[in-house]
């Protein structure tokens, strides 16, 4: 048997951003539940966006 093992380094930038209290609470709450961090919320949040950008400009090269 062959254990294969793959090194993976992410470089992490951080950043500070604002965001209006109601929405920063609504997102604190929404980590909370599943147990995620604030980053991880705001780091899915942002690559679904991204996506749902990419597929709507390739809609409108078609």
């Amino acid at each position: 048997m062959t254990v294969t093992m793959t090194l993976v380094i992410l470089t992490v930038m951080k950043t500070a951003i604002s965001i209006p209290n109601p929405i920063f609470n609504s997102a604190e709450r929404a980590a909370k539940e599943p147990g995620i961090s604030r980053s991880k919320l705001y780091t899915k949040a942002i690559k679904e966006f991204l996506l749902y950008v990419i597929q709507k400009i390739s809609i409108f090269k078609i």
